[in-house]
């Protein structure tokens, strides 16, 4: 205790002794003194011994002496000549003043590199603002003066009595001083100061001074002037000083305690975590080529199970990536054997590519067993990134399409359009989404046949149970039917006709915003298909809505009943005002629509277009029935319009009966009277071919028949309205001509039993013989 007590007290009392400027001054100027002094014996001896070698036997120089002189002491006072030389240097040089920014990046550099206080290493404080103050009087003044004044209280000349004055110090303070700058020693504590106060000119040439003889701190040194050239902008000079400085990390202080604070002691780790340490320097000034040229080097040094591995090969990977090398991050990326971190630079490297719009480059690369990963993470982006600034679903076709794997690319662009139609609106978003089920089309029709379907995504189910009484399975109802539980998924196949529809009802749309640019038909969610015919068809696009109704299996009669109101209203149209600007609109929509090879004139006019329309139309697609011809006869007679000819005589042709029953329903009783005549006649053989008879009424013919119902209807109506003399007429010659028709079944009917007798005559006699 009486020791630790007077250690104290000796460094109270020395705590203070040269700490002033003016001690700092006189401290420095006799070390100059003194090492000039040294500097100048050394020098002398140097050149009394090479005069001595020279002379040799004339001086009377034994042979044994001359060749210890010139092994031993000539090489021992050529270093005594540097080291004095490096000491007066260091007492006469300048400092530089440096800026508050220098100090500031040199506290960076101490950061990244992760020396703490706690190391013992020097830091840098505040900067130099003198400017006419020597190397020696700036480490005098702080560091070296501390460390000075701790080793001068350990001197016993404190202990005299009655104690020296500060006189008396001086000598030991200067010898003190002069041994912690001594290059030939252990002490590396100058250098540091120098580092930590950004004197790097300085500092560049204290370590010239004792480049090619001083054999103490040499990888030291070389740490220490690479940083110097680093922070001179000379990196590639900072890369070959860092490499050649590796070497010492195992038996230097500075580069073992102090730079890599570390337990480890194995050499191969050592150097490992020097490189990176250094790397982290190279990240600080922004250098991607000096972080790739030193974790390259240091992959090719260290062990295969070195943990550190895996990092290096990220940082290739990461500045390479940065310098737009391309190939050659790829290579780092495959190269690394850890795989969280191969992902973690796979979905890097994705994003930064994408972002360059560098994508046949990424869809060229092979992604060797990264395929599935690169498939997954391009997913995950597409779904979590906004639609309208970022677009990896044409990536993710692309990268499919490129490897022949048409059907995930047709799911791709499924999906895309998908989701196009619920979160983006405009005709930007329809022509896009178009171009989606395109591309999903083209992709499943470069498929086999009983490939060509995809899963549509659908979202996860929640389920919402109530709660149960006690007893009850919590996987069954109590039908026992399985509950859907959280988190199931619902699979929906969609094949090749289902995603053709719905392109069609995407491609009505753009249809519909080429005649009417209405915000109306760009928003709200995708129509129903009868919706959409229904909006074709009120905008005039007949035949896209056809050919909608037939993709989705439903009736033409929204089309038919359509195109004949708008033939209806440009006939009115025509005889109320003759040419006017409706015939502008009518020619628009006409022209939309398929109308055949016909050559109907220059003189045409709309309406009768819209007419030649609605027969090709009928002759078109009226198939076995009538059932369109019976909504266009229905439309227009319900607005009073009377039947065309062409039209009664493809009616009659494909149904003439119920073209009677129209005629009755609508009272139209002389039509239907005339139509019945007709009918009769072609009945009984003539002009059959009119109402599309393949057959009349002779006994050798297929059956033929009468609507006798409609024509009991039409007489009764007709007998009603007889008072006139027109309808009365009618009446008489339509009994007249039924009587002539039964006359004419009769007849018929007696040849039919008459042939039937004879042939089972001619049959008996057969069997008798």
């Amino acid at each position: 205790m009486e020791d630790v007590g007077l250690d104290a007290f000796h460094q109270m009392n020395c705590s203070h002794l040269f700490a002033s400027s003016i001690g700092v001054g006189i401290l420095s100027a006799s070390l100059r003194q003194v090492m000039s002094t040294r500097l100048q014996v050394a020098r002398d001896l140097l050149l009394l011994q090479t005069l001595m070698l020279r002379m040799g036997e004339q001086a009377g120089l034994h042979l044994d002496t001359a060749n210890m002189i010139r092994s031993d002491l000539l090489p021992l006072t050529c270093t005594m000549v540097r080291a004095y030389y490096v000491m007066q240097w260091a007492s006469e040089t300048v400092v530089s003043v440096v800026q508050v920014s220098t100090v500031d990046s040199n506290l960076r550099q101490f950061d990244a590199l992760n020396i703490s206080e706690a190391s013992g290493i020097i830091r840098p404080n505040k900067p130099v603002s003198q400017q006419d103050m020597t190397l020696v009087e700036m480490f005098l003044q702080e560091a070296g003066g501390a460390q000075a004044r701790t080793l001068l209280a350990k001197n016993n000349f404190l202990d005299e009595d009655p104690c020296a004055l500060w006189n008396a110090a001086l000598g030991p303070a200067v010898t003190i001083t002069g041994q912690i700058i001594w290059p030939i020693s252990v002490n590396f504590m100058f250098a540091e100061f120098l580092m930590s106060k950004c004197q790097y000119l300085q500092l560049q040439q204290y370590i010239r001074l004792l480049q090619h003889w001083c054999e103490w701190n040499t990888s030291s040194r070389k740490f220490l002037l690479g940083q110097c050239y680093l922070n001179c902008n000379e990196s590639q000079k900072a890369l070959d000083n860092f490499l050649q400085a590796v070497h010492g990390v195992g038996n230097e202080d500075f580069l073992f305690s102090k730079l890599l604070q570390t337990d480890e002691t194995q050499l191969k780790k050592l150097e490992s975590l020097y490189f990176m340490k250094v790397i982290k320097l190279f990240e600080q000034f922004s250098l991607p080529d000096m972080v790739i040229a030193m974790a390259t080097t240091a992959i090719s040094l260290a062990d295969e199970e070195d943990h550190n591995i895996p990092v290096l090969w990220s940082k290739i990977f990461k500045h390479h990536l940065e310098l737009g090398h391309n190939e050659e991050a790829y290579a780092a990326m495959i190269s690394n054997p850890d795989l969280v971190r191969r992902k973690d630079s796979l979905r890097q490297f994705l994003v930064v590519l994408c972002d360059r719009c560098q994508l046949q480059s990424l869809v060229e690369f092979p992604f060797i067993d990264l395929q599935d990963d690169v498939v997954n993470i391009m997913e995950s982006r597409a779904r979590s990134v906004d639609l309208t600034t970022h677009n990896y679903y044409d990536l993710l076709y692309t990268f499919h399409v490129f490897r022949g794997n048409f059907r995930k690319a047709a799911t791709v662009m499924y999906e895309y359009g998908i989701r196009l139609s619920q979160e983006v609106t405009g005709l930007k978003s329809l022509q896009k989404q178009a171009k989606c089920y395109l591309a999903c089309l083209n992709g499943l029709r470069l498929v086999e046949p009983m490939y060509a379907w995809i899963v549509k995504p659908v979202p996860v189910v929640k389920a919402t149970f109530a709660v149960e009484a006690p007893g009850m399975s919590p996987k069954r109802t109590a039908d026992g039917e399985e509950r859907e539980t959280e988190g199931s998924r619902k699979m929906e196949v969609i094949e090749l006709e289902e995603i053709e529809k719905e392109y069609m009802l995407i491609h009505a749309r753009l249809k519909l915003l080429q005649r009417d640019p209405d915000q109306a038909h760009m928003a709200g969610p995708t129509l129903s298909a009868s919706e959409t015919a229904g909006l074709l068809v009120s905008a005039g696009l007949l035949d896209n809505a056809v050919s909608l109704c037939k993709a989705f299996r439903m009736s033409l009669v929204v089309v038919f009943e359509g195109l004949t109101l708008r033939c209806i209203t440009l006939s009115n149209q025509t005889s109320q005002y003759g040419d006017g600007d409706y015939m502008t609109d009518a020619w628009d929509w006409l022209t939309e629509n398929d109308m055949g090879t016909v050559n109907m004139g220059k003189d045409v006019s709309p309406a009768d277009q819209a007419w030649r329309l609605l027969q090709i139309y009928l002759d078109r697609y009226e198939e076995g029935g009538s059932r369109y011809h019976k909504c266009v006869a229905m439309k227009l007679l319900g607005h009073g319009f009377s039947l065309p000819n062409w039209f009664i005589m493809s009616y009659k042709v494909a149904n003439p009966a119920e073209l009677l029953r129209l005629y009755i329903d609508y009272d139209l009783l002389e039509e239907a009277a005339l139509l019945s005549l007709d009918y009769i006649d072609a009945v009984m053989g003539k002009g059959g071919e009119y109402f599309g008879l393949k057959t009349s009424l002779i006994y050798s013919s297929p059956s033929v028949w009468l609507p006798y119902t409609s024509l009991d209807q039409l007489l009764g109506a007709l007998r009603d309205v007889e008072v006139e003399s027109t309808y009365a007429q009618l009446y008489e010659e339509l009994v007249d001509k039924l009587e002539q028709y039964h006359r004419q079944v009769e007849k018929v009917t007696q040849d039919m039993i008459h042939a039937e007798s004879k042939r089972s005559a001619r049959a008996a006699r057969q069997g008798m013989t």
